[in-house]
């Protein structure tokens, strides 16, 4: 929990970083482009390529760092869908084993005399409504609970 309460904390320093990169990475090509070859700061006479490279190299680190938060995201994500996904097999798994315990008991019950195929049907289905709430409900709330996050 601790992770996620981290990663979430830094996400506008994130986004802002995500877009500053790009536009301070491209500073040397756009003054490349614009053919400016030398610049005055603070009345020296400095190449401006001189001065777009640490630009330059900010942007890299910052696209860099960007994408090493974005990995951890996914991880997080793919973790948490992960656990989900065998959380509802497990669920579904078990409501599948009680309905053919149901059924079974039914069948060795009716059969020793003549079945009653409607009552059967009945109450299997009924069992099986009873049973697949909690998969259903794992299945709705947590896209809600997610969305949240």
């Amino acid at each position: 929990m601790k992770l996620e309460i981290l990663l979430l904390s830094t996400t506008e320093y994130v986004l802002t970083m995500d877009m500053l990169g790009p536009i301070v990475d491209n500073v040397g090509g756009i003054v490349e482009m614009s053919q400016q070859v030398m610049l005055m700061i603070w009345r020296k006479r400095m190449s401006v390529r001189e001065r777009t490279d640490v630009l330059d190299a900010i942007g890299d680190i910052t696209k860099a760092t960007t994408k090493g938060f974005a990995t951890g995201f996914a991880a997080l994500a793919s973790f948490l869908a992960l656990a989900l996904f065998f959380l509802f097999s497990a669920y579904t798994d078990e409501a599948c084993a009680a309905v053919g315990r149901t059924t079974q008991e039914i069948v060795n019950e009716d059969y020793k005399e003549k079945p009653n195929y409607s009552r059967c049907v009945s109450i299997i289905v009924s069992a099986s409504l009873r049973v697949i709430i909690k998969p259903g409900a794992l299945a709705i709330i947590s896209p809600t609970i997610g969305g949240d996050w």
